[in-house]
């Protein structure tokens, strides 16, 4: 039977709204959890109390709401287990279960398998039915999923303090370093190849076999489409950067939408 895929609001997490509009208080979202499902795809139901088989929690990264929709991200480890991700939760601040999510199956591997770095985990929640005036979220500064936008903005602001202070000779040791760059590049749903992994290599002008950058997905402003890319993303294991080319592995699934790109890192010598 085919599976359905949705976020729902537990019946907990609407009366600990209730509740709270009563006192004249809010509710706070402070964890984000992901799941094996317990070892089987299922669709969510309003009475959970729990994820089935809940793998790793940890504190919310960031958070973005636009009237009854929240969209809230945290960072899975690199190194914090291996496992296939089939459901996500939102934890209140007193441990309640406020929400609930089944996914595409998303396998989390280890560094040793060939992980690139932390996997970022999304959930986005129509809190409509509901007050979402009584709902806070609150964010853990460490937790951060950094943007391209925040990643530049600290890039230039270290550099034009760096060169404010250094001496010639610092100078020249700062910029063997490396210089920091950003590369696009599009993943199509025609360019994948083999049966499961699947690969995909792609040219990406001045990528060389030894950076190791950032890799993340560029949304769509449509909600509806970045949902999609978001869940497509979720299907790459792999970035392995090539000279002038990148080479994209899925382990298990592949995108079924385009995805565009987004490679942030540095380059050059070393000191």
């Amino acid at each position: 039977m085919a599976v359905t895929y949705y976020t729902i609001l537990t019946q907990a997490g609407r009366d600990a709204v209730a509740a709270a509009i009563q006192a004249g208080q809010k509710v706070n979202i402070t964890q984000m959890a992901a799941g094996d499902g317990g070892g089987a795809a299922y669709e969510p139901s309003a009475d959970q109390t729990a994820l089935r088989g809940e793998q790793w929690r940890g504190e919310v990264g960031s958070y973005t709401a636009s009237g009854a929709e929240l969209t809230l991200s945290a960072s899975l480890p690199a190194a914090e287990g291996s496992f296939t991700i089939r459901e996500l939760g939102l934890f209140l601040q007193d441990g309640t279960l406020f929400a609930v999510c089944n996914t595409p199956e998303i396998r989390k591997v280890l560094p040793e398998e060939g992980a690139v770095g932390d996997l970022a985990i999304t959930m986005i929640l129509e809190v409509s039915g509901t007050d979402p005036a009584a709902i806070t979220v609150t964010v853990d500064p460490a937790a951060v999923l950094a943007s391209t936008a925040y990643v530049d903005e600290k890039i230039q602001a270290h550099a034009a303090d760096t060169d404010r202070h250094l001496t010639d000779g610092e100078r020249a040791a700062w910029n063997a370093k490396g210089t920091p760059y950003r590369t696009q590049l599009t993943l199509t749903t025609g360019g994948w190849s083999g049966s499961g992994p699947y690969t995909q290599t792609v040219t990406a002008t001045g990528i060389t076999s030894d950076l190791t950058p950032v890799a993340d997905v560029v949304l769509s402003s449509d909600t509806a489409a970045a949902k999609l890319q978001l869940e497509a993303w979720g299907c790459v294991s792999r970035m392995e950067t090539l000279n002038g080319q990148v080479k994209a592995t899925c382990l298990e699934k592949k995108p079924g939408v385009n995805l565009t790109v987004q490679l942030v890192g540095c380059k050059g010598g070393s000191v």
